[in-house]
């Protein structure tokens, strides 16, 4: 997954990238990236070997900051291999 700026005033921190099944963590990719005006570190690996299909959902969660302020937008893309 790679989590890019888009615009607003304030760049992006990003710290950590992980996938839930239902409640339960599955995988998390810890490392700091940024995304504003220059893009650093900011694609997020999350393996996933099996695909439950009796779950209701899968929940991704990213956990970032702003680094100037909170007027940040962007786009998170995902790619599936």
């Amino acid at each position: 997954c790679t989590i890019t700026w888009k615009h607003g005033r304030s760049a992006l921190k990003i710290h950590s990238l992980a996938l839930y099944e239902g409640n339960k963590l599955i995988v998390k990719d810890v490392h700091e990236g940024e995304t504003g005006w220059k893009h650093k570190n900011n694609t997020y690996i999350i393996p996933l070997k099996k695909v439950r299909t009796s779950l209701d959902s899968y929940t991704l969660k990213a956990k970032v900051s702003g680094v100037s302020g909170t007027d940040s937008q962007g786009v998170l893309t995902i790619q599936c291999e």
